[in-house]
């Protein structure tokens, strides 16, 4: 099983016992206050320093792992603004492919305190830098240096990135046994995505009421949980609506949604997933067909390759993105990717607890912990290249519903991946040093959101 994080697991040495091995994490060595010097995982680089250089476009974000050596809980001092998280590293036993090793890596952050600096000698430092200059980390009277240079400007994407996000997966990450969540930490799961650029993505919409011939988006209004709130108050670029499958009457529900669509002035934004990756064409096509005559406001999307039986009544076409090979094909069309369980494809730990790992490597980019951090980077890249107009990932916190009882800070394995379906992990009241609930983001989304602010 994969180890748990935690002082007593890391021993006083940062060692934990497996099979009777003693195996050391790759930063144990380090006992003085250092930087890693490039931008990676510290499970796969040891390149420990004193000064490195960063790259920025201006307006963007940066960040930079520290160690802070033999004194986990050593005061830093640096500019105005700065956040500091603890990393929290995990060891996984499991690798996503054969092309990776078991071992340890850090993935999760933590809002850095008295109560949980001892988790970890890791530190990520953030900031958005607003000059060319340098800056200086203290600690103990000892400094670290990171250059900053500016390498053209940043506004905004010029193209978006959704991501999925379950409200049942977040009540489960959060409560151990049925409960419901408070409508703050929803809002505040929306926010941490945004502030990295991206866009929730809130599939499985539950469906909406109908009243006086639209839907009825206020309903729930009161408690905070109304279809405005959650999904229109942020005034997102694109806005998901349930698909007309989960009505009894499925024209009365296109009908309702098309005058609501024009009510709201969502014509551009309104879209609904019809279906997630069809294995039959020929009966898709009546179902489109209804939301052409019923709902012509509404944008219809597909996650499948371009068809030409599908030409006329679909409007976003989401081919895999293993599958986006000719990118011509979809001219006429909105063009995203799609991205899901980032090919390594194993069990559903919901229903099997085989971990053989992934027997294979596309090489395809993806999100996955034990990854070098240039295979994220690729994705990115490679939306760039093929002109998509979005990119859309499965899920942002699938990993909540695991099997209960799974401890996902220390276990992140899913679909044969590590930290497939997770980029926020679930920061509980009490535990962690933690004085609320609330999201956290992980290393990887901060990788992200540095890789939309450098090539989109």
């Amino acid at each position: 099983m994969v180890k748990s994080i935690g002082l007593a697991a890391f021993c006083t040495l940062w060692l934990v016992c497996t099979n009777a091995v003693a195996v050391a994490p790759p930063f144990a060595a380090q006992t003085r206050f250092t930087l890693l010097h490039p931008e990676e995982q510290p499970g796969l680089s040891n390149d420990w320093r004193t000064r490195t250089l960063r790259e920025v476009r201006r307006g963007g974000w940066l960040y930079v792992i520290l160690h802070t050596g033999k004194m986990p809980c050593r005061e830093i001092q640096s500019r105005p603004g700065m956040r500091y998280f603890t990393l929290l590293p995990v060891y996984l036993d499991t690798p996503s492919s054969d092309a990776v090793k078991s071992g340890w890596y850090a993935d999760a952050l933590l809002p850095r305190n008295s109560d949980n600096c001892h988790l970890s000698p890791l530190v990520l430092a953030e900031w958005q830098p607003d000059t060319e200059q340098d800056v200086t980390f203290t600690s103990e009277h000892q400094q670290l240096v990171v250059q900053v240079r500016f390498s053209g400007h940043f506004v905004a994407p010029r193209r978006d990135l959704l991501i999925g996000l379950s409200y049942h997966a977040i009540e489960q990450g959060h409560c151990a046994s049925a409960c419901q969540v408070n409508p703050s930490l929803l809002q505040q799961y929306q926010t941490l995505l945004r502030q990295h650029h991206i866009q929730p993505f809130h599939h499985w919409i539950l469906p909406i009421g109908i009243q006086d011939t639209r839907l009825d988006i206020d309903a729930g209004q009161d408690n905070g949980y109304s279809f405005r709130q959650t999904h229109l108050a942020s005034r997102p670029n694109w806005v998901a609506f349930p698909r007309a499958q989960h009505y009894p009457d499925p024209i009365a529900y296109l009908r309702a949604l098309e005058n609501t669509v024009v009510a709201e002035h969502l014509q551009g934004k309104a879209w609904v997933l019809v279906k997630d990756e069809p294995d039959n064409i020929e009966s898709l096509i009546p179902l489109l067909a209804l939301y052409r005559t019923y709902a012509p406001s509404v944008m219809t999307a597909v996650t499948t390759r371009f068809d030409p039986r599908l030409q006329s009544l679909v409007d976003i076409f989401v081919p895999l993105i293993h599958q986006l090979d000719k990118p011509q094909l979809y001219q006429h069309h909105r063009l995203w990717s799609y991205t899901s369980c980032m090919h390594s494809c194993g069990p559903n730990r919901r229903i099997s607890q085989q971990r053989n790992g992934s027997d294979f490597d596309t090489g395809m980019a993806d999100f996955l912990i034990d990854r070098p951090l240039a295979r994220l980077n690729q994705f990115f890249l490679q939306q760039a290249k093929w002109q998509t107009d979005a990119a859309l990932y499965y899920h942002a916190v699938e990993g909540y519903l695991l099997t209960p009882g799974v401890d996902i800070f220390s276990d992140p394995y899913n679909f044969g991946g590590n930290g497939d379906g997770l980029l926020l992990y679930p920061g509980r009241k009490g535990e962690r040093g933690l004085q609320s609930d609330q999201p956290l983001a992980s290393l990887r989304l901060k990788a992200m959101r540095r890789a939309i602010e450098q090539y989109w």
